[in-house]
């Protein structure tokens, strides 16, 4: 429903000319890691135009705005006109408001605000476009946290972790067996949370490691879990030396939807494990926090005593164990008169190919001439909050 009915009487000027964006046959948006999503206006013949957008956090599921996002633009893109108007009536407007504009002998119209300024005159000019909300304009305003809009976004809901690959080798393709590269992050049990919306990404950085000057082209980068190929995994039209950021990898990682802590209360001399152990699990992460009239957090915890891993606590924090476990462990604690929250980790390793189209030309027998590759991969956690 419009805010304001417009007359073209009220306004000093009206003009009506093509969409300041170019029309499009073909949109595809281009999200995070590697995501597209592509609309075609399948009436259109003789020329066909294709056109590529970026969409900053542009997710493909279905809580995720690229879909949206490319839709609404292609429909405005659509638009054979826009209308710019200029008045001098008061209006308080933000871009997506709509206003019923009715030009003198014609149809009257339910247009977007796209934009507007007032100018030296004291007069609000106006640009008029989509015929309807639009869910473009929804997600530009709300990059402003200032005016109130509560969009899709994404806020962390962990600290992120870091691995660096063991050294692996450029393959070409001749020789498509040289070893791969792997990283192995200790992610929390409780980073796919249902009540998270979770999602998780990965930044790679991967450096040519060799004392020779090489030239190295265009290469295919391929990422594995559990020697599974992975979507959007398969990164082509790569050089080392470039870095990639925000690879959609929730769907890799391996974490119980739901898990509660093992344990999250006060300290004891023996804490009270509760819960069962989550498939894979692996360390501990042990969260010390003052709380009302326990403030102390300097002390110790020994985990499977009396001969297992002692992890000394110098204050309030995070702290993380080291030897693997296979089950809930028995845990005491020395000294220690704080809040305490135990989770446990859940190792993922993920590995790294790198494919070359042409082949190298030195001995290939143990890759001591091929080029070498060193990797450093950072883990993102996220949780999304969705329109109140």
């Amino acid at each position: 429903m419009a805010i304001y009915d417009l007359y073209e009487d009220e306004c000093s000027e009206v003009k009506r000319s093509t969409t300041s964006d170019p029309m499009a046959h073909i949109l595809t948006g281009k999200g995070v890691g590697s995501q597209y999503y592509s609309i075609e206006d399948e009436a259109a013949t003789g020329i066909v135009l294709w056109e590529v957008i970026e969409v900053d956090q542009g997710f493909k599921d279905p809580d995720g705005l690229l879909v949206d996002y490319t839709i609404d633009e292609f429909l405005t893109r659509l638009q054979d006109y826009q209308w710019d108007v200029t008045t001098r009536r008061k209006l308080i407007l933000l871009p997506g408001d709509f206003i019923k504009f009715h030009p003198k002998y014609e149809v009257p119209e339910e247009l977007s605000v796209i934009s507007y300024e007032k100018n030296s005159d004291g007069e609000l000019q106006i640009e008029l476009g989509s015929r309807q909300p639009d869910f473009s304009d929804a997600w530009e305003g709300s990059q402003d946290r200032s005016n109130g809009y509560s969009a899709k976004y994404l806020l962390e809901s962990h600290a992120s972790i870091s691995s660096t690959a063991s050294d692996f080798y450029i393959n070409d393709a001749t020789h498509a067996t040289a070893p791969t590269g792997s990283m192995v992050f200790d992610v929390p049990s409780s980073v796919k949370d249902t009540d998270l919306l979770a999602r998780i990404t990965l930044e790679l950085s991967i450096e040519l490691k060799t004392n020779k000057l090489l030239t190295v082209g265009c290469c295919a980068l391929e990422l594995k879990t559990a020697s599974a190929y992975r979507q959007y995994g398969n990164i082509i039209g790569w050089s080392p030396g470039v870095d990639i950021s925000e690879i959609d990898i929730t769907d890799w990682i391996s974490a119980p939807a739901e898990f509660d802590p093992l344990y999250d209360d006060l300290s004891a001399g023996t804490l009270t494990l509760t819960g069962a152990w989550p498939t894979g699990g692996s360390k501990l992460i042990i969260e010390a926090s003052e709380a009302s009239g326990h403030t102390d957090c300097t002390g110790s915890i020994t985990i499977n005593s009396p001969s297992g891993e002692t992890i000394t606590l110098s204050g309030a924090g995070e702290y993380a164990s080291i030897d693997t476990l296979v089950g809930l462990p028995t845990i005491t604690t020395s000294q220690l008169d704080c809040h305490l929250k135990i989770t446990v980790t859940i190792p993922n390793t993920i590995t790294l190919g790198v494919y070359m189209a042409e082949d190298y030309s030195e001995t290939h027998s143990a890759y001591t001439e091929h080029p070498v590759l060193t990797a450093h991969g950072t883990m993102k956690f996220w949780k999304r909050r969705a329109i109140a």
